[in-house]
């Protein structure tokens, strides 16, 4: 289901705003994740929002068709990526069928001319979805532990450490082939 970028902003702020209500919560300290299909929702509510602390993206965000406008979502990502407020973590896989090299270093590229922080890794023989262990053709056990301990290390230092807004950190890390070909990835199932 496509979503409106209106209402995805409405639906996340009053879900933060309940957030907010709670006691245990430290309305100061909120990181949200996007995968997949939604990995735009982070990069939108940081760049019209300022009470994200960090995001993280899985496999989602930068398909090709992002990069344009369209009535559901006006603004094309590079544009809203260029607004963030926030460190942007991202996670993508080599063999993803979706998502092309080139636009994981063009986000690199974009967050890095725009001083923004940054931690994005590309995991070596992962497809589109392969954290998914629901799907055994996807799932990739050893990128999976090494993602989730690189999403936990980034949790930890937004939301508990403090990030300086005054350092930009950069970090782009990739294990690909020197003879990639994304018009040779395939879906896996």
């Amino acid at each position: 289901m496509e979503l409106r970028d209106a209402e995805v902003l409405q639906d996340v702020d009053a879900i933060v705003a309940y957030l907010r209500t709670l006691p245990e919560v430290d309305g100061s300290r909120i990181a949200m994740i996007g995968v997949c299909q939604t990995g735009r929702q982070p990069i939108l509510l940081s760049a019209s929002r300022d009470y994200l602390a960090g995001l993280v993206i899985m496999y989602g965000a930068i398909y090709n068709a992002d990069w344009e406008s369209h009535p559901p979502r006006p603004e094309p990502i590079d544009k809203l990526l260029e607004k963030i407020s926030c460190p942007v973590q991202g996670i993508f896989g080599e063999l993803d069928n979706l998502i092309p090299l080139d636009n994981v270093v063009r986000m690199g590229n974009l967050l890095a001319t725009a001083r923004k922080s940054f931690d994005i890794r590309v995991y070596a023989e992962a497809p589109h979805g392969f954290l998914n262990d629901t799907m055994p053709g996807r799932y990739r056990a050893a990128q999976t532990q090494a993602a989730w301990g690189q999403i936990l290390s980034f949790l930890d230092a937004v939301l508990n450490k403090g990030w300086n807004k005054e350092r930009v950190i950069w970090r782009f890390e990739s294990d690909t082939s020197s003879h990639y070909d994304f018009s040779k990835n395939r879906r896996w199932e």
